[in-house]
Parts: structure tokens; C-alpha cells; sequence
């Protein structure tokens, strides 16, 4: 399998031209944006790019898109850093996964909240946060305060994933919540 992935958008439309790629993505840039911002998918679309899904419901991500052109797959992802590696999480790492013959599942455990959180709006939603591990082996979750999208330190002290069913009402420390691993837990 070649993935082509490179920082300068009109590279990553050649690696298409040529047919020299299973899956083009481009989160250096951000391949997707809202309205005039985005520029990348028009320029595929030139190429012949057919989406499949124009935009998704979560909280960093939403302007993340998925279309094929007659070369291969393409993945839009946000132009903000977290959003950009959250989504590369959710979307990018499985579809690799499922191209390699694997379920293409994004696997979660459940973490106990170390702090109460308040309830979320109608995306799914992905804080960054940090996992601990208790003597007993059971997973305790804070996440950090600032989860603005453009942060990259946040994302750097984070080892996981909290998320948030869309709607979900607030949530009381010691709650159990849905935590998607991004790296191991010591």
C-alpha cells in the first residue's frame, strides 16, 4: 500500500494524477475548511473527486470529508492541529487499519471522570485528556481545561480521547466515560 502525504497540496494532486497513491491526506494544510476557505476539495473535485461524506458531526472535526476519485481515496482533514489529529485518529488510522486487512474499529475502554463535566451540545465531542492508572489497575480521566482546537500543547500532554455522546447531559466525577487510548498508559 502507498499513502501519499505531503505538506504542499498541489504534490498530493500529483500523487493522484499518477495514480502512485491508495489514499491522499493532507493534515499539515488542513484539506478541509468551511466555504471559500476550502480549498483542497475543489481542486480534487477538478480530478474527479465524488464524496461520500461532505462534513461530520464532531466536536474538533467537522469539515473532515472522505471522497474517491478514479486514482483513490481521499481524506479532508480540518486545518486546526487537535482537530486535525483528532480526526487522523478517528478516521485516518482506521481506514490505514482496514486497507491492511484489519476490522478498521476504533477501540475505547471506560475511564471513571476525575471531575465533573458539563453537558455537551449536538456533536459528538472529543476532549483531550489524560488517563491514570489507580493501584488497582482501574482507570481514573481528567481532561484539561482548554480544548481549543488550535492547541497544540494540550494535545501533547494528552494520552487519550474522552468522548461525549452528542447531547450527553453533565456528568459527575466518578462518572464511567467512553476514553479512546492515543498512546500507552503508564
Amino acid at each position: 500500500m502507498l499513502i501519499c502525504y505531503d505538506m504542499v497540496f498541489p504534490e498530493a494532486a500529483r500523487c493522484l494524477a499518477l495514480g502512485g497513491a491508495d489514499i491522499v491526506f493532507n493534515p499539515t494544510l488542513g484539506g478541509a475548511s468551511v466555504g471559500d476557505h476550502d480549498h483542497a476539495r475543489p481542486a480534487l473535485e477538478r480530478l474527479g473527486l465524488k464524496l461520500t461524506c461532505a462534513s461530520v458531526a464532531v466536536r474538533p472535526g467537522k469539515p473532515t470529508w472522505f471522497g474517491v476519485t478514479p486514482q483513490g481515496a481521499v481524506l479532508g482533514l480540518p486545518g486546526n492541529p487537535a482537530s486535525a489529529l483528532v480526526c487522523a485518529h478517528l478516521f485516518l488510522k482506521p481506514l490505514i487499519d482496514a486497507m491492511l486487512g484489519g476490522d478498521g474499529a476504533v477501540a475505547a475502554v471506560r475511564a471513571r471522570l476525575l471531575h465533573p463535566l458539563r453537558a455537551n451540545g449536538p456533536r459528538e465531542h472529543y476532549l483531550r485528556g489524560e488517563v491514570t492508572l489507580a493501584g488497582s489497575g482501574q482507570c481514573g480521566v481528567r481532561t484539561f481545561g482548554n480544548q481549543d482546537s488550535s492547541l497544540l500543547s494540550v494535545f501533547a500532554a494528552a494520552n487519550a480521547l474522552v468522548r461525549l455522546e452528542p447531547n450527553a447531559p453533565a456528568l459527575d466525577e466518578g462518572e464511567l466515560v467512553d476514553v479512546l487510548p492515543l498512546r500507552p498508559w503508564a
